[in-house]
């Protein structure tokens, strides 16, 4: 299921520093598109710099969405199916105004790159899913280097 696949991605890469190398590294070993994952560190970026508020992800190992995952899935999905009106929608519950641009070119810029890679994301209800086990606070996904790398 590619849903789940991209969002333990952006689970794993927004876990603590201590954690994230070793399982990066264990995404590339395992056939991840390292284009795809920088991508997907520069969406988050985007999305944690504008955010409207903190956004909750759960822990890697979760089986269940939270309906903060569930957006950021079907903000994909909406700029992957060119659903302008449904991005919009998607992207102003999320972040402020003042980031709009730029969540629209990273989400765009991601969509791109993961159907390159042949990934296309089922379409998601925008009501809310939801959580059977407590979700964990996003921490930044951006550490220096890999700001260097986008």
């Amino acid at each position: 299921m590619p849903n789940m696949t991209l969002v333990r991605t952006m689970r794993i890469l927004t876990c603590g520093a201590a954690h994230r190398a070793g399982l990066v590294r264990a995404m590339l070993d395992s056939g991840a598109h390292p284009g795809s994952i920088v991508k997907i560190v520069g969406f988050l970026s985007s999305i944690n710099r504008y955010a409207r508020r903190q956004l909750l992800l759960s822990a890697p190992c979760a089986s269940t969405l939270t309906a903060d995952e569930a957006a950021l899935l079907g903000l994909i999905c909406a700029s992957q199916n060119r659903q302008a009106d449904e991005f919009e929608a998607r992207a102003r519950w999320l972040v402020r105004e003042d980031g709009l641009a730029d969540v629209r070119w990273q989400t765009d810029d991601l969509a791109a790159s993961l159907a390159i890679d042949g990934i296309f994301l089922e379409p998601l209800p925008m009501a809310p899913v939801s959580v059977r086990q407590p979700a964990l606070p996003v921490l930044e996904a951006v550490t220096p280097r890999s700001a260097a790398m986008t």
